[in-house]
């Protein structure tokens, strides 16, 4: 008896998807208050069970602290990043990331990344398909406010009033 299947066979029992390759300047952009990243996949892709974007961060720049209720992975790409977390009494840890390197937040893990360096950084995040979907569902309501026309503070309100109703709070400097 052989343990190998035949692609005949489990192509005709088995909805088979082709397997999709994803370029260098494929994924769909999202520029949230000058931040720039491309979802690479979404979760319609996966069955829902994750969605993958890459994000470049120029030197100086970076996604402020938050919390959400799911876990997210980065991969950094090129340069590094601060990774920003707590540690279990509450202050502010920093750990650098370089290429090759990664950190996970879990679910409920107060997180955030900055470029404090003189060079470019990308990396990769991974979560569950629900991260996609609040920014799709901030990407909407902020077009729908006319965000486009607003100064950046009152982006910036909007953007984390948004986030909130998703379940993504961000933290302030003292916490």
């Amino acid at each position: 008896m052989s343990i190998y299947l035949k692609a005949g066979d489990l192509a005709r029992t088995l909805p088979v998807k082709p397997l999709r390759m994803i370029r260098a300047d494929e994924g769909r952009v999202v520029s949230p208050l000058g931040l720039s990243f491309k979802w690479k996949v979404a979760g319609q892709d996966t069955g829902y069970a994750f969605a993958v974007y890459e994000m470049a961060l120029v030197p100086g720049t970076g996604i402020p602290m938050h919390i959400h209720p799911f876990a997210e992975f980065f991969y950094v790409l090129e340069g590094a990043v601060e990774v920003n977390g707590l540690d279990g009494d509450g202050r502010r840890t920093t750990s650098r990331a370089a290429v090759g390197e990664s950190a996970l937040a879990p679910a409920n893990t107060p997180h955030g990344l900055h470029n404090g360096s003189d060079a470019p950084a990308r990396f990769l995040s991974v979560a569950n398909f629900e991260h996609e979907e609040a920014f799709n569902r901030i990407e909407r309501a902020m077009a729908e406010a006319g965000a486009a026309t607003m100064s950046d503070q009152q982006q910036a309100e909007l953007f984390i009033g948004l986030a909130a109703e998703s379940q993504v709070f961000f933290l302030g400097e003292d916490g």
